[in-house]
């Protein structure tokens, strides 16, 4: 069973409708390589007035990177190989508050980068694995960048309490 599969079940499971899983299913393929031709826009929203309860957010990160929120979970989703895992862990932070003269605690997004099998160090696997880091580096600028705004929808990832 492949990925697309696997979370096409997980997504009917969660009774989305099937015409959304198909569109689900183009996406994940596009940035999986299996298609050309889909182009995502930078952040889209199905709302649930128009399709049930499930609000779906995909948010393209680079061409071969993007965010997806099923508004259960966050996950992120790319076509860079099997043997890259990108991800990012959230953990918390103390910091000094110099006002109050007090340690505070705060949330944040930490990128991840993985290499989970053997790249040579001349032809396509050393071409793919620079690849690979180009776009880890526009994903850690994003979560640089966007910090706030992901640990919101980190706690928030259907949009539920906006």
């Amino acid at each position: 069973m492949t990925e697309i599969e696997k979370i096409s079940e997980e997504l009917a499971e969660y009774g989305v409708p099937d015409e959304l899983i198909g569109k689900i299913e183009d996406l994940l393929a596009t940035l999986y390589g299996e298609k050309r031709k889909l182009e995502i826009e930078k952040s889209w929203d199905i709302s649930p007035e128009s399709m049930g309860r499930v609000t779906m957010d995909i948010r393209k990160i680079s061409d071969s990177v993007a965010i997806y929120s099923d508004g259960k979970k966050l996950q992120v989703i790319h076509n860079l190989g099997d043997e890259f895992i990108l991800d990012f862990n959230v953990g918390e932070d103390s910091v000094w508050n110099l006002n109050g003269q007090v340690v505070e605690i705060i949330d944040m997004i930490e990128p991840v980068f993985k290499v989970f099998s053997f790249c040579s160090k001349s032809g396509e696997g050393m071409q793919r694995l620079k690849h690979a880091i180009v776009h880890f580096e526009k994903f850690e600028q994003y979560i640089r960048d966007n910090q706030e705004d992901l640990m919101i929808w980190w706690h928030n990832p259907g949009g539920e309490y906006d």
